[in-house]
């Protein structure tokens, strides 16, 4: 078996190629595939078809559809016979059908979100093949999933965290969260009345407030 290689990642239509030869002549090759996973290989064959001699490159070649297979592991196999039909099995391979994106999910954060401190980013993904989890924060730079978010490392209010699953062959899939940091209190300063100011009828309370996630009431309390 020349193609695909041992351990390839294959994206779109290939070709499996074996080298065969007999000093009396080579009768058919048949080429089995069998969809994995691994040990315990279930041997179910997807395909048993022959290949044909390529004159051009000397190999006996079956052109392959990932499609018609579908993604996962997959294990190859050659036979040949010469014209006495005595059978000659090559050493079988694994590869790799990998045409489709990861599928991402994320579990934290939810959309808008209220986050604070250190914050821990919780995703997973499927694949064919082994997937990397990155995400980042507005326009930073990526950071490994498992890596925690300092979210004092940004200004309070809202923010867009970006989750990404990148397999081996490329391929990706992206989720944007937006959510709101809130680290910090809310700005409050006591306009009217001022201090040892001495008053008389209705007493009239302002104060100036603030805050990058809004405020939602301030509340006063009267001594005397």
């Amino acid at each position: 078996l020349v193609m695909p290689l041992n351990g390839q990642i294959l994206t779109g239509p290939f070709t499996v190629r074996v080298a065969a030869a007999d000093h009396i002549g080579i009768a058919t090759v048949l080429v089995t595939i069998t969809r994995g996973p691994g040990p315990g290989w279930s041997a179910t064959t997807i395909t048993l078809a022959a290949a044909q001699l390529n004159a051009t490159s000397g190999y006996y070649e079956l052109e392959v559809e990932p499609a018609v297979l579908g993604d996962g592991l997959y294990r190859a196999e050659a036979f040949a016979y010469d014209l006495a039909l005595v059978e000659q099995a090559a050493l079988d391979i694994e590869f790799v059908i990998d045409t489709q994106p990861p599928v991402l999910e994320v579990s934290a954060p939810q959309a808008l979100a209220e986050v604070r401190g250190l914050y821990t980013i919780v995703a997973s993904a499927t694949d064919s093949s082994a997937v990397t989890l990155e995400y980042k924060i507005d326009n930073g730079g990526w950071q490994p999933l498992d890596s925690i978010w300092a979210t004092t490392a940004v200004a309070d209010g809202a923010h867009t965290v970006t989750v990404r699953a990148v397999d081996v062959a490329g391929h990706r899939t992206e989720e944007r969260i937006r959510v709101s940091v809130n680290n910090h209190p809310p700005y409050l300063q006591l306009v009217a009345p001022v201090g040892h100011e001495l008053l008389g009828g209705a007493l009239v309370l302002q104060s100036a407030c603030s805050d990058a996630n809004g405020v939602e009431r301030v509340v006063y309390t009267v001594n005397y």
